[in-house]
C-alpha cells in the first residue's frame, strides 16, 4: 500500500512542495497570459481606485469627529480682550483668532483690556466670554 505513495512524513512534505511549485508554475502562466489581454489594464487600473477611495473614505469615516464649524467652532475658544467688556453699557471687544467680535460678559463683570477669556456661547453677531482666572 506504501509501495506508491511514500509513507512517511518527508515524502508527503515532498509532494506537497511539488504540487506547490506546479500551482505556482501555472499561476505565472496564467498571469502572463493576462497581461497579453486588452482589458487587464483598465481592470487593474479601476480596482486599484476602487481600493484606495474604499482606504480614504473608511480612514476618513474612522477619524472624522462631529467636528464644529461655523461660530459653533468658537465655542471654548480663548480670545484676548481689546476693548473693556461692559454688559451694562454693552461695550467691549474680544479677538479670537484674527477676528475682532462684540463681547459681552457671562455674569455681567467688567473684564479689563488685555485680559484671557473663554468664549461661553455665540449671541447674534456677539460672543458671551467668562474671565479665565
Amino acid at each position: 500500500m506504501c509501495s506508491f505513495f511514500p509513507c512517511n512524513s518527508i515524502g508527503m512534505a515532498y509532494i506537497l512542495r511539488v504540487m506547490y511549485v506546479s500551482d505556482a508554475a501555472q499561476t505565472i502562466a496564467l498571469s502572463a497570459k493576462m497581461i497579453d489581454s486588452p482589458i487587464i489594464w483598465p481592470t487593474l487600473s479601476v480596482a486599484v481606485l476602487l481600493v484606495l477611495s474604499l482606504l480614504f473614505i473608511s480612514r476618513a469615516a474612522v477619524t472624522d469627529k462631529a467636528k464644529r464649524s461655523n461660530t459653533d467652532a468658537l465655542i471654548g475658544e480663548a480670545g484676548l480682550v481689546v476693548e473693556p467688556i461692559d454688559s451694562s453699557k454693552g461695550s467691549g471687544q474680544v479677538r479670537l483668532g484674527r477676528e475682532l467680535w462684540k463681547a459681552s460678559s457671562l455674569d455681567g463683570a467688567i473684564i479689563p483690556e488685555g485680559k484671557t477669556v473663554v468664549v461661553m456661547k455665540i449671541v447674534g453677531c456677539s460672543v458671551v466670554v467668562r474671565f479665565l482666572a
